[in-house]
């Protein structure tokens, strides 16, 4: 008999939940903001931990916030922690937690869908470039804030996207400060699948159950196999946050928090 209280959970940060073999977690809005403190951030660790050591459960669906402020979320963020006079500390820890958050979906003995709608800023969506197959609703809208805070993109996003879609595309996502429409990331090949926003729910659990209708075994087999290119990405995530830090120490960033 699966423990329901186990899956069945809710945090300032995020909540999760179990249906059969499905387990699903979804971020609250300021998600990345909450995980700087160090008890939200290892919720969330734990509860990935959890679903890696669990026998019942078979897909993992990962969901962003529905009412996220996207942009505004983002320099939010920046602004807190430079009148907190801890930018920089803040900044890496924020950092480590979306590095441990990738490897940890990368790694995970699980099929796992990403879904999100509304604004998705660029580390959300280079968090979903990590798992197995991605939807967003038809009203979701991919922000790119970094570059106008004279930053660089984080999450991996240097990682997936050239392996994805070319070097040239890698750039111009990555230096773009243009809004991006779900239906220009299914053209683009970023996501698998655009539903309308009521039926998001809907259909990542059609698409787990489909997937969870495979054996478990040939599930790991083939992420384990696919992912096998990803052998080299821990190294790139550390050498992702030298990059990141050595920008922001230069104070670029600052003149757009006054």
């Amino acid at each position: 008999m699966k423990n329901q209280s186990e899956f069945d959970i809710a945090y300032e940060s995020f909540q999760a939940t179990l249906q059969d073999d499905i387990a699903s977690l979804r971020f609250h809005r300021d998600f990345l903001l909450r995980t700087t403190d160090l008890e939200n951030r290892d919720r969330v660790l734990d509860y990935l931990d959890r679903i890696g050591r669990s026998r019942s459960v078979k897909i993992l669906i990962i969901a962003g916030a529905p009412d996220s402020k996207g942009r505004e979320e983002f320099i939010d963020f920046f602004k807190r922690a430079r009148a907190g006079g801890a930018d920089m500390i803040r900044t890496h820890r924020m950092y480590n937690v979306i590095n441990q958050l990738v490897m940890k979906v990368v790694r995970l003995d699980k099929f796992v869908i990403y879904v999100n709608s509304g604004f998705v800023i660029t580390p959300y969506l280079n968090m979903g470039l990590a798992c197995d197959y991605r939807i967003l609703a038809e009203n979701a809208v991919i922000q790119n804030p970094c570059i106008e805070l004279g930053m660089a993109p984080k999450g991996g996003g240097g990682y997936f996207l050239p392996r994805m879609l070319g070097r040239r595309r890698a750039y111009e996502i990555m230096l773009s400060t243009k809004d991006m429409t779900a239906t220009e990331a299914l053209g683009l090949g970023l996501v698998d699948e655009v539903a309308a926003f009521a039926e998001l729910e809907k259909a990542a659990f059609q698409r787990a159950r489909e997937f969870a209708a495979k054996p478990a075994h040939v599930l790991s087999g083939v992420k384990q196999l696919i992912n096998f290119n990803f052998k080299d990405l821990q190294e790139y995530m550390e050498h992702e946050n030298d990059v990141l830090l050595q920008i922001i120490r230069r104070n670029d960033y600052q003149p757009w928090l006054d």
